[in-house]
């Protein structure tokens, strides 16, 4: 008997908690609501909870459409990435030490001479991928597209990516390549014509999102993607080679 009656009183005691807690629950949920509904009767309130809510919907629509992280998988949406090392010419540029960048009859560009009489001349490439690369951008008025070997084998990837993301009849902007010498110190690519800046300005917010990331994690580690000036009316990637 003695069993028993134990038994029953634990059953008795977990029936007990078992209804003090679902009683407890509903009052927490009860002074929960009415503090919301005191909350949402004041109009300020209310307008700060949807735009809260407003923005919480868009960041995560947003992170739904674009990657995360500085890796793509470009199997999904792109075709071209597999594409870089087919028909690049494989060359070694060798910059003069020598001679001086001057400026020519036709109005070219010219360097300020350093100490070091440092030589900024890049000889005017021509081939497949020089045209290819004329064919396919817009040049803002000023700019010199005198490139080496490889800035002008990752310029044709880039131009192609580009390509993927806004339609085979797109053709981005390049704002500056050899030339700025004033605007850029003497460290900069662009003085040895191993950088170029292509434009992102008016673009869509998520197509140029996902051109940076593709480059980012598609060319070869001796390129370099930064994506500067954003949100400006000077929006860029800055892309530069080693060589």
């Amino acid at each position: 008997m003695s069993t028993v009656f134990i038994i029953l009183l634990v059953i008795l005691l977990i029936i007990v908690g078992i209804i003090l807690l679902v009683n407890i629950g509903i009052r927490f949920a009860i002074f929960t609501a009415s503090a919301v509904i005191d909350i949402v009767k004041s109009p300020a309130s209310l307008f700060f909870i949807m735009c809260f809510i407003g923005f919480v919907i868009f960041v995560l629509v947003d992170m739904k459409k674009s990657p995360s992280g500085s890796s793509y998988d470009h199997g999904k949406d792109i075709s071209v990435a597999t594409e870089y090392k087919q028909s690049h010419p494989e060359e070694t540029y060798h910059k003069p030490k020598e001679r001086t960048y001057k400026q020519n009859d036709e109005g070219g560009y010219k360097s300020k001479q350093s100490a070091e009489e440092v030589n900024y001349d890049v000889p005017l490439q021509t081939g497949s991928n020089h045209d290819y690369i004329m064919e396919n951008t817009f040049q803002k008025p000023g700019v010199v597209m005198e490139l080496t070997p490889q800035l002008e084998s990752g310029l044709v990837y880039a131009i192609k990516v580009f390509k993927s993301q806004f339609g085979p009849d797109f053709s981005p902007t390049i704002i500056s390549a050899h030339d700025s010498y004033h605007i850029h110190d003497k460290w900069s690519r662009h003085r040895y014509g191993q950088a170029v800046d292509i434009s992102l300005a008016d673009l869509p917010l998520n197509p140029r999102r996902r051109v940076v990331r593709i480059l980012e994690g598609t060319l070869p580690k001796d390129y370099k993607v930064r994506w500067e000036s954003q949100y400006t009316q000077n929006e860029h990637i800055h892309l530069q080679s080693n060589h």
